[in-house]
C-alpha cells in the first residue's frame, strides 16, 4: 500500500534514540565517588617515574624513562597520549589519560580497523583510553576506592587538601583534578583545575567542582562532555546535580561534528534533565550552522532515555511544477509506550493546506500502521504544460484542473497479526481519486505506474497438517479506462500438507465468490462462485549427484454462475476435472580447474521435466454472454522465462486446467570460486517440447484445433496485407495460435554471475523460434564497492503488437501508419564520489521506442562527519493526461522539480521525499544508506 512519509527520528527531538540518562547523569557518579571516599583517603607513594606515551594505530604505546631528581610536569599537547604511572595497585597506576582535551584522534593516527569504521567525510573519531588492569570492568559498588596525589596536607581534624595530579579510581570510574579540598565539618568538597571524570563511553571536563555532601548538590563549572560511541560532544557554563538527582545545565551546547570545526551546534539557555521520569526540558534553543542562528524555539521537551516524547519534528521542503513549494511541519504525539501518532500539517503553494496523520500501534499480537490524509478544497495546481494545452484548445480547463474545489483524501491501514496458531493481515489503501498519489505523494516513476490499490483482509489458523484461512480482497483502480480486477468476497482456503519421509501429500481446497462493481452496467460481465481442488502426491529422492521427483495428482474446477448477463443457452454450473503426472530430474556433473591462478569448480546440470495432464472438456467456459465473454476471474497466460519452463501450468490463476504432454529440457553450467564459494558464472538454456497440441486456452477462439493448420496458413498470408489493421490482427491471432499448436516453446536463456565482489551482471532472454525474433530481454550490469560508489546499467526489451496511427498525432504528415509499440528502455544511474566529501548523483531512464526521457535526475551530495546535504533536479513523465482519456500515451507530459535534503547527523533531517525517490530510482541506494548513510 502507498504510505505517507515516515517521521524522522532525531536526537534531541521527540523520537530520540539517545539514552541521555546513561550519558548526562554520569556527573552523579562523580559525586558518589567523592562522597564515598571521605574517611578512606589512602595516598600512594609517587615513584617520580616519567611515562612517554604516543598514539599508534588508535592505541597508546607507553615507555618508562628514568627521571631526574627534579623534573617539570609534562606540558599538555595536541598529541594523543595515554597510559598509567605509579606503583601497582595505586590510583596512579590504574588511571589512563588522553592529552587531547576531548579524546579526539585524527584519522592518520587511527588503526586501519578504526578508519574503516569512520563515517564518510570524517577526519577523526573520539577514542577513549582503555584501561587494562583487573579492576577496569568492575562495578564501582563492588570495587575498592584508590586515591593518589603528589602531596597531601591535613589542615584540621576535619579537613584535608590534596595537591598535584589528584586521582580517584573506583572500578571503572576515574576522577582527576589538580587540587582537592575536603571539609568533613561542613560536609563540602572542592576540586580545582583540570577536572576530568571518566566512565565507559563518557568524559566530562571542567575547571572546578564543588559539592554539598549532605544534600548531594554539586556543581561543575565551565564543563565539557564527550559521548565517544555516538560522537557527541558539547559544553555548559555549569552542570548542576540537585539533591533529587535531577540535572541542570546552563548555557549548554550539543554537536556531533568534529570538535575542531563544529559546522552545526545546538545551544540552550537552560536544560533540565530528570532521570526518574526520563524527560528533559530545554529553554531558548538555538540551532547554529557555521555560527549563524537558523532555528529557534523557546521551549522543547525531549526524552533522555528510551522513552519517546511529544514535540515538533524537523520540517521538510521541496518544489515541483504542478504544486509549487511544498512545506510540511510534523508534530509527534507520544500517546503511550506502545502507540503513538504523527500529525503533519502540510502546505502546497498551488493546492492549499492539508493534514496527514500516521498512527502506530504495537502489542503482543498485532503491529498496526494507519494513515490518513485530507486536503480540503483543492486549489487545482498550476501545471504550465496543462495550461498550454488549454490555450491551444486541446483540453478544457476542467480537464487541466479536474479536482478544483474538491476534497481529496487517503486512508491506509497496514496490520499484521500473529498468535500461537493463528495469523491475520490487513492491507487496505483507498484514495479519493485516481490522481491523488501522483499529485500529492512522492510521485516516483514506479508510483506513477500503479494501476490498482489493494484492499485486503485475511485471517488464518494453522494445525499440525492444515492451514485454514479466509480472505476478502478487492482493488481500487486509479487508471482511467482500465478494467478493475474482480472482488473476492470471500476466499476460503484449506491447505493440507503431510510428510512421510521422502513422500509428501499436498491437498488444496478453495472456494471463492467473485463479484464486480460494473456487473449491472456491463452486459458481458460474469460473476459467480468457484470451487477448486488440487491434490498431489510426490516423492522427493535426493542424492549428492542429483535428484528425482515424481508426482501424481488431480485437479478439479466447479462454478456456480450468477444468471445475470448469461445467455439462456449458457451452462451456469460448468465444471471440469483431470488427472496429471510429472517427473523432475537432475544430474550434477563437476570438474575442477584453474584459471589465472584461481581454482574453480565447474558444474554441468542437465534437467528433464516431463509433465502430462489429461484434457478436460472446458467448452462450457467460453462464450457465455451476448458479447462472447468467457469465464476469467483471475487468470492469464504465463510469460515464458527459464524458471517458467518447469511449471505444472501454463496459466497464472485457477480458471483453466491444462492439457499437456510435454518435456522441458534445461542445461545449466556454473563456475564457482573454490575458495570463496562465489559464483563467477551461471548460464542456463532451456526449451519445452510439445508432443500434442494444447486445446485449452483462455479464450477458446480456435475451438478444437481441427482446422489449425489451414488457419495458420491463412493468417500467415494476411501478414502481407496492405491493410494495416488486418496485419495487426493477423499477427496477434497467429501468436496465440502458435502457443497452442507449436512443437516447441520459445528458447529461454539465462546468464548471471559476478566478476568480483563488487561487480555483478545478468542477461535474461526469450527467443521465439517460429519467426526468429527476440520476444523479450533484460540485460544489466551493477557495481557497488566499499567506498559507496554505485554504477548501474540496464537494457529492457519487450515485444508488443504495433499500433495504428490514423490521426497523425506525431506530426509527421502521415495519417495511416503502423507505429512501433515495443517496450525498449535503457537505464543508467550512478552515485560517484569525486573528491573529499562530494559525490555526484544521476539517473537517466530513456524510452528508446518513443525517443523520450522517462526520468532524468542529476545532483550532488556533500557528506561530512556531522551533516549531509543533497540537491537534485528531476524531470519525469507525468501521466496525468493519459488518465484523462483524451491523448495517446506517447503524448503524456513531463513534470519537473527541485528537491533538497539536509541531515544534521544526530538531529535528523529534512526532505524525506528525495530519499524515497532515490531509493526507487537507483539500484543499491538503500544498501548504500544502510552501510554509509549515517
Amino acid at each position: 500500500m502507498a504510505k505517507p512519509r515516515q517521521p524522522q527520528l532525531s536526537a534531541l527531538l521527540p523520537h530520540s534514540g539517545i539514552k541521555a540518562p546513561s550519558r548526562v547523569s554520569t556527573l552523579a557518579t562523580a559525586i558518589a565517588l567523592i562522597s564515598s571516599g571521605l574517611g578512606q583517603l589512602a595516598l600512594a607513594q609517587d615513584d617520580n617515574s616519567l611515562w612517554d606515551c604516543q598514539a599508534e594505530d588508535g592505541k597508546w604505546a607507553c615507555e618508562s624513562k628514568p627521571n631526574p631528581e627534579i623534573y617539570e610536569r609534562p606540558q599538555r599537547s595536541n598529541v594523543f597520549l595515554g597510559g598509567a604511572k605509579g606503583p601497582a595497585g595505586s590510583a596512579d597506576a590504574k588511571s589512563v589519560s588522553s592529552y587531547h582535551p576531548l579524546d579526539w584522534v585524527r584519522e592518520e593516527q587511527l588503526s586501519e580497523e578504526q578508519r574503516r569504521e569512520l563515517s564518510p567525510g570524517c577526519c577523526g573519531a573520539f577514542v577513549e583510553p582503555m584501561r587494562e588492569d583487573e579492576e577496569a570492568q568492575l562495578d564501582p559498588d563492588n570495587a575498592p576506592l584508590r586515591l593518589s596525589a603528589d602531596s597531601t596536607e591535613a589542615m584540621q581534624e576535619t579537613s584535608a587538601t590534596l595537591e598535584g595530579d589528584v586521582k580517584m579510581i573506583q572500578g571503572y570510574r576515574q576522577l582527576e583534578a589538580d587540587r582537592a579540598m575536603v571539609d568533613r565539618g561542613t560536609s563540602t568538597a572542592e576540586l580545582d583545575g583540570n577536572i576530568r571524570l571518566r566512565e565507559p563511553g563518557v568524559l566530562i571536563k571542567g575547571d572546578s567542582m564543588d559539592m554539598d555532601m549532605d544534600s548531594g548538590v554539586a556543581h561543575v563549572n565551565n564543563a565539557q562532555y564527550v559521548l565517544h560511541q555516538q560522537g557527541i560532544h558539547g559544553s555548559a557554563t555549569q552542570i548542576t546535580r540537585l539533591g533529587d538527582k535531577t540535572l541542570e545545565m546552563t548555557e549548554a551546547s550539543y554537536s556531533q561534528c568534529e570538535p575542531e570545526d563544529p559546522s552545526w551546534l545546538l545551544q540552550g539557555r537552560r536544560v533540565h534533565i530528570d532521570p526518574k521520569t526520563e524527560v528533559g526540558t530545554a529553554r531558548d534553543i538555538v540551532l547554529r550552522v557555521k555560527g549563524i542562528p537558523v532555528f529557534y524555539t523557546p521551549y522543547l521537551q525531549f526524552p533522555v532515555g528510551d522513552k519517546r516524547k511529544s514535540g515538533l519534528l524537523f520540517p521538510s521542503i521541496s518544489s515541483s511544477d504542478s504544486g509549487g513549494i511544498d512545506l510540511t511541519v510534523p508534530y509527534y504525539l507520544n500517546l503511550a509506550p506502545n502507540y503513538d501518532m504523527t500529525l503533519t500539517p502540510r502546505y502546497i503553494n498551488d493546492r492549499g493546506f492539508m493534514l496527514e496523520t500516521e498512527f502506530r500501534h504495537l502489542n503482543r499480537y498485532f503491529r498496526t500502521d494507519a494513515n490518513f490524509a485530507y486536503l480540503a478544497k483543492d486549489e487545482g495546481g498550476n501545471d504550465k504544460d496543462n495550461q498550454r494545452l488549454v490555450n491551444e484548445g486541446i483540453i478544457s480547463p476542467g480537464q487541466a484542473s479536474p479536482y478544483l474545489d474538491e476534497d481529496r483524501w487517503l486512508v491506509g491501514v497496514d496490520q499484521k497479526g500473529r498468535g500461537e496458531s493463528w495469523y491475520s493481515k490487513i492491507d487496505y489503501t483507498q484514495v479519493s481519486d485516481r490522481d491523488y498519489l501522483r499529485d500529492l505523494d512522492t510521485a516516483s516513476l514506479s508510483l506513477n505506474s500503479i494501476s490498482d490499490l489493494r484492499q485486503l483482509a485475511l485471517a488464518g489458523y494453522r494445525l499440525d497438517n492444515w492451514d485454514v484461512s479466509i480472505k476478502a480482497e478487492k482493488f481500487q483502480t486509479i487508471v482511467n479506462g482500465l478494467a478493475s480486477p474482480y472482488k473476492q468476497l470471500p476466499t476460503v482456503r484449506a491447505m493440507g500438507n503431510y510428510q512421510w519421509g521422502d513422500f509428501s501429500a499436498e491437498l488444496l481446497n478453495e472456494y471463492t465468490q467473485f463479484d464486480h462493481r460494473d456487473k449491472d452496467r456491463n452486459a458481458n460481465r460474469i460473476v459467480g462462485d468457484r470451487a477448486r481442488l488440487d491434490y498431489r502426491l510426490s516423492w522427493d529422492k535426493q542424492w549428492a549427484w542429483g535428484y528425482v521427483r515424481p508426482m501424481i495428482g488431480a485437479r478439479a474446477l466447479s462454478y456456480k454462475l450468477d444468471s445475470l448477463n448469461l445467455l439462456d443457452s449458457a451452462n451456469d454450473s460448468p465444471n471440469a476435472a483431470a488427472g496429471m503426472a510429472s517427473i523432475d530430474s537432475t544430474i550434477y556433473f563437476e570438474r575442477l580447474g584453474n584459471l589465472f591462478g584461481k581454482n574453480y569448480k565447474q558444474t554441468f546440470e542437465p534437467r528433464l521435466f516431463y509433465f502430462y495432464s489429461d484434457h478436460a472438456d472446458q467448452s462450457d467456459f467460453y462464450n457465455l454472454t451476448p458479447g462472447g465473454a468467457d469465464i476469467d476471474f483471475d487468470t492469464s497466460d504465463v510469460t515464458v522465462g527459464y524458471s517458467q519452463l518447469f511449471r505444472t501450468s501454463r496459466f497464472a490463476g485457477a480458471d483453466r486446467i491444462d492439457d499437456a504432454n510435454q518435456l522441458s529440457v534445461g542445461l545449466t553450467s556454473r563456475f564457482i570460486n573454490q575458495r570463496s564459494g562465489e559464483e563467477w558464472l551461471r548460464v542456463s538454456l532451456g526449451q519445452i517440447f510439445y508432443f500434442d497440441d494444447r486445446q485449452v486456452s483462455l479464450t477458446g477462439e480456435f475451438g478444437d484445433l481441427s482446422n489449425a493448420e489451414a488457419l495458420r496458413q491463412e493468417l500467415t498470408a494476411q501478414l502481407s496485407s496492405s491493410n494495416i489493421s488486418e496485419r495487426i490482427q493477423a499477427r496477434r491471432q497467429l501468436d496465440r495460435l502458435e502457443r497452442q499448436i507449436g512443437d516447441q516453446s520459445e528458447y529461454a536463456f539465462l546468464l548471471s554471475g559476478s566478476l568480483s565482489q563488487t561487480l555483478r551482471y545478468g542477461v535474461d532472454l526469450t527467443w521465439r523460434q517460429y519467426d526468429d525474433r527476440l520476444e523479450r530481454g533484460n540485460v544489466y550490469l551493477r557495481y557497488m564497492d566499499e567506498d559507496a560508489r554505485i554504477f548501474n546499467l540496464s537494457y529492457r526489451y519487450d515485444r508488443n503488437f504495433g499500433q495504428l496511427d490514423n490521426t497523425d498525432f506525431n506530426n509527421n504528415g502521415i495519417t495511416n501508419e503502423l507505429l512501433d509499440n515495443d517496450i525498449e528502455q535503457a537505464d543508467v544511474s550512478f552515485i560517484l564520489p569525486v573528491f573529499d566529501s562530494w559525490s555526484l548523483i544521476a539517473r537517466s531512464n530513456y524510452d528508446v521506442t518513443n525517443k523520450r526521457e522517462l526520468e532524468t535526475l542529476a545532483g550532488f551530495e556533500y557528506n561530512s562527519c556531522c551533516y549531509r546535504i543533497r540537491l537534485v533536479g528531476r524531470r519525469w513523465i507525468d501521466n496525468f493526461l493519459a488518465t484523462q482519456g483524451t491523448l495517446v500515451d506517447q503524448q503524456v507530459q513531463e513534470d519537473s522539480g527541485i528537491f533538497f535534503e539536509i541531515q544534521l547527523k544526530g538531529l535528523g533531517g529534512t526532505g524525506k521525499r528525495l530519499s524515497s525517490i532515490l531509493k526507487d530510482a537507483i539500484y543499491g541506494y538503500q544498501q548504500r544508506e544502510d552501510m554509509f548513510g549515517n
